[in-house]
């Protein structure tokens, strides 16, 4: 997924459209507090760009159906006719799901990006999508099959909880690659550069305080032990900049940053209790605990 930088949607109505977009929030509302088919468990699987979320899935099995925000916005982008996945002669996502009360015309916008979570939210309840075997980037079938009421969000916030009531809320899991483990994450993965991993997605996430603890208690950094760590390129200074490393002469824990929805249910960090990085069979195992206990 690109990073984007989220905007605020804003947008001019007449009469008729207010009118319209209202009654789209009545149906909506009364949708989520009238819920039939919600998930018995789910939760939003969430983690900066390489943080190793795909082997945090490695030990589902098929009771638990996992729903990637990504696939989401590929068939929202080929309604638009930006891309082509082969669903021609299916129905669209709008069409699946009537009453989106986000609009959703222009990818970046933060109603586009609502829109993403609102049609997550319905196929966790419906699984409809699935049924009408639409297919995303991968070229494979995506959504919920019949008889599954275990859900994973595979996404990069919290955003889905705010489409569902205060008693059916997903929990939230975040799972965190320290800086040094990232590096190695998109080296081995090579399909992304890693200015924009830790530039982007890694300080949208985090933030380097003075203050001990945060989600790598064990393991604080200093400026040099970072700039020895990182490239000697122009852009490690901004990411530095951004991430809030200032004083050389400091040490700094790196802490998760404060998100709209609320706070994250269970952190797991990538790092040992020896300081080594987990392998992906104990990051499976570690998630897997945390998903068939809560």
């Amino acid at each position: 997924m690109s990073w984007v930088q989220r905007k605020t949607y804003r947008a001019s109505l007449d009469g008729s459209e207010i009118y319209k977009g209202m009654k789209h929030i009545q149906l909506f509302e009364a949708y989520t507090q009238g819920l039939t088919g919600s998930p018995s468990r789910h939760f939003i699987l969430d983690g900066a760009s390489s943080a190793g979320k795909s082997s945090a899935l490695k030990g589902l099995d098929s009771s638990w159906a996992i729903l990637a925000v990504d696939s989401f916005f590929n068939v929202m982008a080929e309604e638009l006719g930006t891309e082509d996945f082969g669903n021609g002669n299916k129905p669209t996502i709008p069409q699946i799901y009537p009453g989106c009360p986000y609009p959703h015309t222009t990818p970046g916008e933060g109603s586009y990006e609502l829109a993403a979570r609102w049609y997550m939210a319905q196929e966790a309840r419906e699984g409809k999508i699935f049924q009408a075997g639409l297919k995303d980037a991968t070229g494979n079938l995506f959504g919920k099959p019949q008889g599954v009421d275990k859900i994973i969000y595979d996404d990069v916030d919290g955003s889905v909880i705010q489409m569902f009531p205060r008693d059916n809320r997903p929990q939230w899991l975040l799972v965190h690659a320290p800086i040094d483990h990232t590096i190695k994450n998109v080296e081995r993965r090579g399909d992304r550069p890693l200015d924009g991993v830790l530039k982007n997605s890694y300080t949208f996430k985090y933030k380097a305080s003075t203050r001990q603890g945060g989600v790598d208690p064990e393991h604080p950094w200093t400026e040099q032990g970072l700039r020895d760590l990182l490239p000697q390129e122009e852009w490690v200074s901004e990411f530095l900049d951004k991430l809030g490393v200032k004083d050389p002469s400091e040490r700094y824990w790196i802490h998760a940053k404060p998100q709209p929805q609320g706070t994250y249910d269970y952190i797991i960090n990538t790092r040992d209790a020896n300081g080594a990085q987990k392998s992906i069979e104990e990051l499976a195992q570690e998630a897997e605990s945390i998903f068939n206990r809560a």
